[in-house]
């Protein structure tokens, strides 16, 4: 008889990836958390690839991997046993692949790899599926704008990659606009767990 599903509130396979880390190094803290370290390395990567593919120059590229280098969130998530980071990476690949889709004649393959990508991510944690939701709502979106006359004129005349990022921040922004009741209403439940883990951390 199969043994039960000791964590059913994720999807295994960054457990299961854990699991490989303690048959490796032994049910300690080393193998507890080493999958964290490369994953929030690659985090730090796949956020200067977004940047490259969004804006197509270095600057704003390294800026961005930047920010992402002195995020506390990236730095703490990259040193404890969680399924976040491996999701947060695999995420962030999936939008660099599918951004720079967006720029090829032929982006098949870009969005394949975005697919296998997101995939990943919602293997890890089940919030991959909003970034996932968030890419489809894009291409439907750019899809109906070009079927407008002005946007189709647009998009000849080489301005594709400005209307997909306008379409990115404004969806973007919804989606936070989305999550502010919710976040309001948890705010004590919020406050407590924080509380919690800046005592844990401690310790760490």
């Amino acid at each position: 008889m199969p043994s039960p599903l000791l964590n059913p509130t994720h999807p295994p396979r960054a457990n299961e990836l854990m699991a490989v880390s303690i048959r490796v190094f032994g049910d300690a803290p080393l193998g507890w958390r080493n999958p964290s370290v490369p994953f929030g390395s690659l985090a730090i990567v796949a956020m200067y690839l977004c940047g490259l593919a969004l804006f197509t120059a270095q600057g704003p590229a390294v800026a961005s991997a930047l920010i992402a280098f002195f995020n506390q969130m990236v730095f703490v998530q990259s040193r404890i046993a969680m399924p976040d980071i491996s999701a947060l990476a695999f995420g962030l690949l999936a939008i660099a692949a599918f951004i720079s889709g967006f720029r090829k004649r032929r982006p098949h393959l870009w969005f394949a790899l975005a697919g296998l990508a997101f995939g990943l991510s919602i293997a890890c944690k089940w919030r991959g599926l909003f970034a996932l939701a968030i890419c489809i709502v894009i291409v439907a979106v750019i899809r109906l704008m070009q079927s407008w006359q002005f946007a189709d004129y647009a998009l000849r005349r080489g301005n594709g990659p400005r209307w997909l990022l306008w379409a990115f921040i404004a969806i973007a922004f919804a989606g936070f606009a989305a999550m502010l009741p919710i976040s309001a209403a948890f705010v004590g439940t919020s406050m407590e767990t924080f509380n919690r883990l800046m005592i844990f951390q401690n310790w760490i």
